[in-house]
């Protein structure tokens, strides 16, 4: 599917996730109108949102206290941000899922990621995203995950634009 008719997808998950949590979160994009009608695997995103979601607000103290400035708010008493990012970067196309995260979060992201891929876990949106992008681009798709020191984890996918141009 396109990146745009992807992101009108993330939307609407995040949308009946507002619904479903409330105050929880708020959404910031920043996407590029440039790479609207590329083309990627379907589903891409909404994984991520929903591990965002579900293993980051809801476990942030902060958050739930809808007064902490995790993921970058930035002022007392709102909620933290989602942040949605899709960037095109010349010879490839960026997507970031910005949230809030706890060191132990990011810990167990990695080992989910450092296992062995044909090896059946519980963690089926981590491993199926890798296994995906392995398989739609040739391995040359880059999945990571990075924490800086704000409690900001931010998921990144990175394709290389030959295989997303139509």
């Amino acid at each position: 599917m396109t990146v745009a008719q992807e992101l009108t997808h993330a939307r609407s998950y995040m949308n009946i996730q507002k619904v479903r949590f409330g105050d929880l979160f708020t959404v910031q994009e920043e996407i590029d109108q440039d790479i609207l009608d590329d083309i990627v695997l379907k589903m891409l995103l909404q994984p991520l949102i929903e591990n965002a979601i579900l293993h980051g607000f809801q476990h942030c103290q902060p958050c739930q206290e809808a007064g902490g400035t995790a993921s970058g708010s930035g002022v007392p008493g709102e909620p933290p941000v989602l942040t949605v990012r899709a960037r095109n970067l010349g010879d490839a196309v960026r997507f970031q899922i910005c949230s809030p995260a706890t060191r132990e979060n990011f810990l167990r992201i990695q080992e989910i990621l450092n296992q062995v891929p044909d090896v059946p876990c519980n963690n089926y949106g981590i491993s199926s995203i890798r296994n995906r992008l392995e398989i739609a681009y040739n391995h040359e798709a880059q999945y990571f995950y990075e924490l800086d020191g704000e409690g900001v984890l931010t998921a990144t996918i990175q394709i290389p634009r030959r295989y997303t141009r139509g």
